[in-house]
């Protein structure tokens, strides 16, 4: 099964190469049209660049699911990404409530967190310093 999942990785990592070759053959070409200073060319090209961009971020995400599903079940790269599409696709409401909750949960943490350690820091240095610590 090593072979089988190596190509898939390698399946997956094709992918997002292919995906950045393409964005790099744009950024070569917006830097050509810089030199040329057709506005029309330079925003289309901005454009794609922009689209382009947002699809090696889906084809991260997606490949991302499909070696979980891979991983799980030993299926070929194809075969889990389909399946990871449409089980995202099922459950695409719980998907967003899960990151909503999660962002929060993180951002709640990270006060707690930062709240507590100036708490003991306060406490430490009353602690060990007490009366020493003034201001005239």
């Amino acid at each position: 099964t090593l072979g089988f999942h190596l190509g898939t990785a390698a399946f997956g990592s094709l992918i997002v190469a292919l995906v950045k070759m393409v964005r790099a053959f744009l950024a070569k070409l917006q830097k050509e049209a810089k030199k040329t200073d057709s506005k029309v060319i330079q925003a289309i090209l901005c454009c794609l660049q922009c689209c382009m961009w947002c699809f090696e971020k889906c084809i991260r995400f997606m490949n991302k699911n499909a070696y979980i599903q891979t991983a799980i079940f030993g299926t070929s790269f194809c075969t889990s990404a389909r399946e990871a599409f449409f089980l995202i696709a099922r459950n695409s409401g719980r998907i967003a409530a899960i990151s909503y909750v999660a962002g929060l949960t993180s951002f709640v943490g990270r006060l707690f967190i930062t709240a507590v350690t100036c708490g003991v820091g306060y406490i430490a240095i009353e602690e060990t310093y007490g009366d020493q610590l003034y201001s005239p």
